[in-house]
């Protein structure tokens, strides 16, 4: 038998190892598998009567039984809904997990082995149970990973908390590689030609919108946000039109009642960092003089306003709207590239999505010169290891003129086959 400054701790029969202490006249005892599960479950005992937050092993057995009513499904959405976070990214988060874990889509909602996941205690989630709904998730979805690993990170997350809340000792979601994501290389990185053809199929009333997502590094949220007045003109020395884009806000697509109702959100930008002006591009002034000129003066719209954001409504004068004077649904204009793509003659391998914009953004940024802050800053992303390693990808048919370039410097100094041979 061990014993410390407060229990102690003996073996069972069985090989496992009994905690027990005495407080007040009440003794309270538990058994682990593992000497140093034991002592960590004393050390909480200690620190929570220190703390005035002790509960006595009676009152904690009602706990326990009212936890094992705790479903899986309950508790991952409990988590959610505790969380400090905005409208539209609780929607989103609710959105995965209905799809993967409370209310699996087709064809997944056949499927046992993914079903079976919401309905098991919270308490008896085993690591094997993990193992069983993600190999099935992987199996039935393989063409959404990016939706599959966000499920996950969803699950992980809310026995982090189960964790920490001494409901499990162990976190059972702890799958190696779980959030590797294996598709990285099917990142489509579109090249010039490819995002000028879409945007000569595009709609002549959706063309600056494109050119902002494409050519300009915005997010679609950001870009159906901007107003009119967001568009600065500004007089260079040349006594030519230069204009300026102030990024402030953003609009995101809200679901209420498990998808039964849809309404525009007017938020803040994803993060402080979002808040900033760029330069529009002078070879897109045409585009962005013309639509000012025949699809800006559409009046204002209400548009609800998430509470982080003051809450109410505000009437805004947006830059963007369909014929009939409404703010762009997200999934609309998806729909309206999906078409120019088509026209364009983009073959359907070639995945360019309203994001696929920031990555040939940062990559020609990176190829011009500027540094990862700098594509940060205009990007509106303070995390730099997203700029690396997510937006800017290699253009492969400049590797030979890269090595090129190198050569015809090294000539420049007198560098040749005479060398050889020297020494």
């Amino acid at each position: 038998m061990a014993k410390g400054k407060f229990g102690t701790i003996d073996t069972t029969p069985s090989g496992r190892y009994r905690a027990r202490y005495m407080y007040h006249g009440v003794r309270g005892s538990k058994t682990f598998l593992t000497y140093g599960a034991a002592g960590e479950w004393l050390r909480k005992q200690e620190k929570a009567i220190g703390l005035g937050s002790w509960v006595s092993p009676r009152e904690q057995r009602k706990q326990d039984k009212a936890r094992k009513a705790l479903t899986v499904g309950d508790w991952v959405v409990q988590c959610i809904e505790r969380r400090k976070l905005r409208e539209t990214t609780r929607a989103t988060y609710m959105r995965t997990v209905t799809n993967r874990i409370l209310d699996p889509i087709a064809p997944g909602h056949r499927v046992e082995d993914i079903t079976r996941l919401k309905d098991i205690p919270a308490t008896e989630l085993t690591k094997q149970d993990v193992y069983r709904w993600w190999d099935a998730v992987k199996t039935t979805y393989p063409d959404t990973e990016e939706q599959n690993i966000k499920a996950y990170k969803q699950l992980k997350s809310a026995y982090i908390e189960a964790v920490d809340r001494d409901m499990v000792e162990v976190n059972p979601v702890r799958i190696p590689k779980a959030t590797e994501r294996h598709n990285k290389n099917d990142l489509c990185l579109p090249t010039k030609e490819e995002l000028l053809s879409i945007l000569e199929c595009t709609p002549d009333r959706y063309k600056l919108f494109t050119v902002l997502l494409f050519f300009h590094g915005l997010r679609i949220g950001e870009v159906i946000g901007l107003e009119v007045k967001d568009i600065i003109c500004v007089e260079d020395i040349k006594s030519e039109s230069q204009y300026k884009v102030q990024i402030r806000q953003n609009v995101q697509r809200l679901e209420h009642g498990g998808g039964q109702a849809v309404t525009h959100v007017l938020e803040h930008t994803k993060t402080s960092a979002g808040v900033r002006m760029i330069d529009f591009l002078p070879a897109f002034n045409a585009i962005l003089e013309h639509h000012m000129e025949c699809y800006a003066d559409s009046g204002t719209v209400a548009i609800p306003m998430d509470t982080k954001f003051g809450g109410g409504t505000r009437e805004v004068q947006l830059l963007t709207v369909t014929a009939k004077g409404r703010p762009v649904w997200d999934t609309s204009y998806r729909e309206v590239l999906r078409r120019a793509k088509v026209k364009a003659g983009i073959p359907k391998e070639r995945k360019i999505t309203p994001h696929s914009g920031r990555r040939w953004f940062a990559t020609q940024l990176a190829e011009s010169g500027a540094s990862v802050k700098t594509a940060g800053a205009l990007m509106g992303d303070k995390d730099t290891d997203t700029i690396m390693n997510v937006y800017m990808k290699v253009d492969e048919s400049r590797l030979s003129g890269a090595m090129t370039g190198i050569n015809d410097y090294l000539l420049e100094e007198g560098v040749n086959v005479s060398l050889v041979g020297g020494a």
